[in-house]
């Protein structure tokens, strides 16, 4: 049987005691007053640009809607030209594709 290695989660805790250690004295300690307007005026930022985010989401989803329903006029209008394209072929008899491509073999 193999012994488990546990150096990793100790290692994890460890990182996480030191992250938990150093905000606590980053906002409790000797500077505190000053480190926390930073951090409140870096969360208004923040939830101003989520908020702006938010409309470049509605924007993105009508651009979007405006792009498919394009697509969908495009493959209409091809496959009309298609058919006139076939009617026109058929009205001159010019050889279609594949018999011009047995032609040449």
């Amino acid at each position: 049987m193999k012994k488990k290695n546990n150096i990793g989660k100790k290692i994890a805790i460890g990182a996480g005691v030191v992250a938990v250690g150093t905000a606590a004295y980053m906002l409790l300690g000797p500077d505190g007053k000053k480190n926390r307007k930073k951090i409140q005026d870096f969360t208004k930022g923040v939830s101003k640009k989520v908020a702006k985010n938010k409309d470049v989401k509605k924007i993105t989803q009508e651009f979007k809607k405006m792009v498919n329903s394009a697509k969908s006029v495009t493959k209409k209008v091809a496959k009309k030209v298609e058919t006139q394209a076939v009617k026109v072929q058929k009205a001159v008899r010019l050889p279609s594709k594949k018999v011009a491509k047995k032609k040449a073999k």
